[in-house]
This record gives structure tokens, C-alpha cells and sequence, in this order.
């Protein structure tokens, strides 16, 4: 099971993340993270605007999942602690966590249940 322990670095694209932490032995590939835009009288709102798939990567209990939103490659380093910490990046130019308040959801998708739908372009 993954757990989302802190954004940092808001509204810098160089080094804005996500740092998450593997409570138990899971695989990445069955979560998806997005941000949640914020009606008129500051509740979360259902509009989505980002959403990132995770890949499929085994990771243990207790290593760490940074996920950064710039573009860059796969890399594992360790963490100040020494446990395992497996770079992920979304690959966006803009930032994500960029106004006060905004709200990160880790949602459960496991690969089996994933499906997706194409609308055929209108004639």
C-alpha cells in the first residue's frame, strides 16, 4: 500500500514532488495520482485536471516513491535513511501543486480493473 507523505517544492518545475512511502509490499502499476481543482467556496471539486497512471514497478515496504513532476528517467537512489527511493517523473513543463490549498488524491487502480474507451471522431 502506498501513502502520500508530502508535496515540497510547490510551483518550482525543477524540484516540485511528490514523496510517497510503501507501507506494505505493492506495485506502483495499481495507483494513479491527480490534483483536484476547488470550487467557489474552497471544497474540492470532481474536475481532475492532472492525472498520472504509475508504471508497473514492484516496489518493498518501506521504500519510497518520489514522484517529480518535470520530465526525466527512471532512477533508485536511497533516501537519508538509506531506504530504496525509485524517481518517477510525470514528464509535464508546468507545475502541478502551484496555488495554496491544492489537494492530492492517490486512488487504488489496479491494472486488471483498468479499462478505457475511444469516441470515433464524428463524421
Amino acid at each position: 500500500m502506498l501513502k502520500i507523505i508530502s508535496i515540497n517544492n510547490t510551483g518550482d518545475i525543477k524540484s516540485e514532488h511528490v514523496l510517497l512511502k510503501a507501507e506494505a509490499d505493492c506495485n506502483v502499476g495499481d495507483y494513479l495520482l491527480t490534483d483536484s481543482t476547488y470550487g467557489s467556496n474552497e471544497t474540492p471539486s470532481n474536475k481532475l485536471r492532472h492525472v498520472f497512471f504509475f508504471p508497473i514497478l514492484t516496489v518493498k515496504k518501506g521504500d519510497y516513491v518520489v514522484l517529480w513532476t518535470n520530465p526525466g528517467n527512471y532512477t533508485v537512489g536511497k533516501m537519508s535513511n538509506m531506504a530504496p527511493q525509485h524517481n518517477i517523473h510525470w514528464g509535464l513543463q508546468e507545475t502541478v501543486w502551484n496555488v495554496k490549498g491544492d489537494k492530492a488524491f492517490l486512488f487504488t487502480a489496479p491494472r486488471a480493473q483498468r479499462s478505457s474507451f475511444t469516441v470515433a471522431p464524428k463524421k
